[in-house]
């Protein structure tokens, strides 16, 4: 036995485990609380009498403290609170969502339903994956294994272009798009895990925002009492000249989920107010998203497929003549902010503010 696998040696190990896994926590609270006051200090800029009194701030460090059990929770609360010019109680502090709720809500469906494992798992052709790479093999949906020499004539059977997501990113990030006239399997990335999904055509109606690059739905079901229902609803739209979704420049405006109605204003990446598209010029009141029942049904059927996780972010994109498909499944972060300062509380029914005292973060 070696000293480093002596069980004294491993307990004398403890204390500092504990103290990096301290230190990781923090530097996340100072990470979020930094985004969250920038946030807030951009609305108030913009807006003073957005800003919040000394005695509404006092009044929303004590509930951070109380509900969520630190005050390290605040920030995002009242950034919330100058977002929708008043302060709800309920609403969820995105860095308590991500201490919290990704370990014991969502737990180890994080990587059961990451990006290679989705199509298998909830078996939908709803999913548009053409081909996925697992362990170096070269996989249809079907798990039939094809040779890299045929790789060209399955991706661009339908179409043109092709969208190639690595395993484990997120908000855009390795995303590349293949298209047939450059195309060589040469450029397939080695020793990755990845998936090929075919290109979609977003709903021509949806052409008025911002054309060329398929808008995406964001909706969040939840598991209760074993019944999946949906709580929220955001359509994110591109820029000009972007083939798919950037997170960092995307645009977010939340849809009422029980009429599909789109809200009047919506919000920048910065989160600064806008009530049309900035360069189409598109005004977003007055818009509805069609057939979005038959997008919640079909999610919430999903997720019950899979009720161990407690809640699910699905990017969708909605098609012409009712159709649509189910760009990925998120069961990761979800990035539940946006949608809980628009409109939150969203959640405040399902009990994840007590996680902090039925489970210990260290």
């Amino acid at each position: 036995m070696s000293l480093i696998d002596h069980p004294l040696a491993q307990s004398a190990m403890l204390p500092f485990e504990r103290a990096h896994r301290v230190y990781d926590v923090l530097k996340y609270h100072r990470r979020q609380g930094n985004e969250a006051r920038a946030k807030y200090a951009n609305l108030v800029s913009r807006d003073p009498s957005r800003s919040l009194s000394p005695a509404k701030l006092a009044e929303i460090d004590a509930y951070a403290r109380d509900t969520f059990g630190s005050t390290y929770y605040a920030p995002w609360l009242v950034t919330y609170a100058a977002f929708s010019r008043g302060f709800h109680p309920g609403c969820i502090p995105d860095n308590y969502i991500g201490i919290y709720m990704l370990k014991h809500v969502v737990g180890d469906w994080r990587q059961r339903l990451g990006r290679i494992h989705q199509r298998r798992v909830l078996d939908t052709e709803l999913l548009p994956e053409i081909l996925r790479c697992e362990n170096g093999r070269l996989l249809r949906p079907d798990d039939t294994e094809v040779g890299l020499d045929q790789a060209s004539d399955i991706l661009f059977q339908d179409s043109d272009r092709a969208f190639l997501k690595l395993a484990n990113t997120n908000q855009g990030r390795g995303i590349r798009v293949l298209r047939r006239s450059e195309f060589h399997p040469d450029m397939l990335p080695i020793g990755k895990d990845y998936v090929i999904q075919r290109a979609l055509q977003q709903d021509p109606d949806l052409d008025r925002f911002c054309a060329g690059a398929a808008s995406n739905v964001r909706l969040t079901t939840v598991i209760k009492s074993g019944r999946a229902e949906t709580r929220e609803m955001r359509i994110r739209f591109v820029r000009e000249n972007e083939e798919f979704i950037n997170a960092t420049s995307d645009i977010s405006l939340s849809i009422n989920k029980d009429t599909g109605a789109f809200f009047a204003q919506g919000g920048m990446r910065d989160w600064t107010l806008i009530d049309r598209h900035p360069d189409s010029g598109e005004v977003f009141a007055g818009n509805t998203l069609t057939h979005f029942a038959a997008m919640q049904s079909a999610c919430e059927a999903l997720h019950e497929k899979v009720p161990g996780v407690g809640w699910l972010g699905w990017d969708l994109c909605p098609m012409a003549n009712g159709k649509f498909a189910i760009m990925e499944v998120n069961a990761g972060h979800s990035d539940l902010k946006f949608a809980e300062a628009m409109h939150g509380p969203n959640f405040a029914d399902m009990g994840w503010e007590n996680l902090h005292r039925e489970h210990s973060i260290f």
